[in-house]
Order: structure tokens, then C-alpha cells, then sequence
């Protein structure tokens, strides 16, 4: 009662769009630095950089745009938790990405 769900079809399908493309991009950045391909690896690296931080960038949107907050209930205080620690891997896998550039 009184939680108000997003529309599943705008920003919460980009984003997991966006989180699939992250893993396509870095497998072939894994597999073109292990055929010795610099240049792909590289353009690789990077577009999966770019992509990690339009990702941090639809969540922060994602969270101003919700109309609960964590101390509304249980479910509430279990989704931004999720959601947090979730950003909060991507945002450590950005610096262990732009470390390994």
C-alpha cells in the first residue's frame, strides 16, 4: 500500500540494456587483449568505461526521479541498499578499468 512502481519500459530497461552491452564490451576487451589485439582492447576499454559511467549516470537520474525513499518501509530501505551497493561495484570497476588503461 502507497508504493508507486516505475514504469519497467523507460529507464530501468536502458539500464539493463546498458549493464548487458557492459558485459558484451568487456569479454571482448578479455578476448582481444588475449589474441594480442592492443588497438581493439583498447577502444574496448574504453567504450566499457564510458558505458559504466553512463550507467553511475542513469542511477543517480533513476534515484531522483523515485517517489519513495529509504524510510518509507522495508522494501524501500531493501532496494536502495541494493541499488547502492550495486553502484557502488560498477563505481569501483570504473577505477580498477581506468587503473588497468
Amino acid at each position: 500500500i502507497g508504493i508507486e512502481v516505475i514504469d519497467s519500459f523507460k529507464l530501468l530497461l536502458l539500464n539493463i540494456v546498458i549493464l548487458l552491452l557492459l558485459g558484451v564490451t568487456i569479454i571482448y576487451t578479455y578476448y582481444s587483449l588475449i589474441q594480442g589485439n592492443r588497438k581493439n582492447t583498447l577502444y574496448a576499454l574504453i567504450f566499457t568505461i564510458i558505458l559504466a559511467i553512463v550507467f553511475i549516470g542513469f542511477q543517480v537520474i533513476e534515484y531522483l526521479v523515485l517517489l519513495f525513499t529509504i524510510l518509507n518501509s522495508v522494501f524501500e530501505s531493501c532496494f536502495y541498499f541494493k541499488i547502492g551497493f550495486h553502484g557502488l561495484y560498477i563505481i569501483i570497476g570504473i577505477v580498477f578499468l581506468v587503473v588497468g588503461l
